[in-house]
């Protein structure tokens, strides 16, 4: 087998198709990222595939279960200056019900809110945005493929 970027951590872009196209951003309470707005993210674990990762961080800082699961067949790079080095994470959107409740891990975030893809943009870094304005355009406005939805029989939700 080839030689192949093991990714360190997973990002879920969660959305809820209601009339107003609402995304979920979490208000981080820890020390290093206090006071920013993200999706749902999080390091992949020892013996875990990132799928796992995603799924594991959706439901542990939001409480949240999706109704359908995609690959938004992008990730979302930047550098880490810790290490000195470029790090690329897997993006992954989770479709929700109109209704989903938010339960938040107070330790890792303090505060959520459901936002149009304007508002949630502003409150984003720049690749973050573009991450936003592609799931929002190939998700959203569009259905998306079914190669890229992650079947609830290959992953368990």
């Amino acid at each position: 087998m080839p030689s192949l970027y093991k990714a360190h951590a997973a990002a879920v872009v969660t959305v809820r198709k209601t009339p107003n196209e609402e995304f979920l951003l979490l208000r981080r309470a820890e020390q290093k990222l206090k006071g920013v707005w993200l999706y749902v993210a999080g390091k992949v674990e020892e013996g875990e595939t990132t799928v796992e990762a995603a799924l594991r961080e959706l439901k542990e800082e939001a409480g949240i279960t999706p109704d359908a699961f995609y690959t938004a067949d992008m990730s979302e790079t930047y550098y880490d200056r810790k290490y000195d080095v470029m790090r690329m994470t897997p993006i992954f959107v989770a479709v929700v019900a109109d209704d989903a409740k938010v339960t938040l891990d107070l330790e890792e975030n303090d505060k959520h809110e459901w936002l149009s893809v304007d508002d949630a943009c502003a409150r984003l870094m720049p690749m973050q945005q573009k991450v936003l304005r592609h799931v929002h355009e190939y998700f959203i406005r569009n259905a998306p493929p079914e190669v890229l939805r992650l079947d609830k029989k290959n992953v368990e939700f």
